[in-house]
């Protein structure tokens, strides 16, 4: 097994390259956030007024109503200089994350539209992220492994679990309708797939989900099988549905893995 502080290295560089691709991809969509684009400001606001008071809308308003490119800029910037590991100080690196934080914070309140799960585990790691390089001691770091571990289990698991328990999952019918979809579609592939193709794609995706859990109790040499094969499935998913920060971003929960369980 590689060092505890070898697996975090790979860990945060993992996290650091999602949060930039993130960062990036906001950055080349700028003209959406725009006062003439469709996710301007100016419509959004009136998204979170029932969240919030008067204050605490004036205060979020003031720092929104700006250009998101700014932020993006920024946060690319940031992302840059800790993956240059010119930065040693530990104090130094959990501040330069935490205002990565803040930033994907205000980015994701900013427009709360097309946000998924690769969004919501990006913001665990890094938040974990913080809390290894601000404490810096092996029995923290070796707690929150494991919190990325078990975390990473239940994932896999919740999403498997509401996919075995619809009818239209199991059958592939719902599989077959993302692929019909221009956001997340394939069309070529959806045309080229039968009834029968689509409910064994689906039900081996059921199955890897719901089984993930069993890695804490398997054998170390299952542990990397089942890991081979989730890194293979989000491959498949970048270059077939696009989700390229998923590929990532679960990814990068996979040397916390190792670390507890190989």
């Amino acid at each position: 097994m590689l060092p505890q502080d070898t697996l975090i290295q790979i860990m945060d560089t993992i996290i650091l390259v999602t949060v930039l691709l993130i960062n990036i991809e906001f950055f080349t969509q700028k003209k959406l956030y725009s006062s003439e684009g469709l996710l301007n400001w100016q419509i959004l606001k009136y998204h979170r007024n029932s969240y919030h008071n008067s204050f605490t809308r004036s205060i979020t308003s003031f720092i929104l109503k700006k250009k998101i490119a700014y932020f993006n800029f920024l946060s690319i910037c940031v992302c840059t200089l800790l993956l240059s590991g010119f930065i040693n100080s530990s104090l130094v690196i959990s501040l330069l994350k935490a205002s990565l934080l803040i930033i994907l914070f205000l980015i994701y309140f900013r427009s709360p539209y097309g946000q998924d799960g690769a969004d919501q585990a990006i913001m665990i790691l890094l938040i974990a992220s913080i809390f290894i390089s601000a404490f810096n001691k092996p029995h923290i770091t070796k707690l929150i492994l494991w919190f990325l571990t078990m975390q990473i289990c239940l994932s896999y698991f919740t999403a498997g679990y509401f996919k075995l328990i619809s009818k239209d999952w199991r059958n592939g019918e719902h599989l077959k309708g993302i692929l019909f979809t221009e956001i997340y579609g394939n069309v070529h592939m959806a045309l080229n797939f039968n009834k029968t193709t689509f409910k064994i794609l689906s039900i081996v995706v059921i199955g890897f989900e719901v089984l993930f859990p069993l890695i804490l109790i398997m054998p170390n040499s299952y542990v990397i099988i089942f890991l081979a094969i989730g890194f293979t499935f989000h491959l498949a998913n970048a270059f077939i549905m696009g989700l390229n920060t998923f590929l990532l971003s679960f990814s990068a929960f996979y040397p916390a893995v190792l670390y507890c369980l190989y």
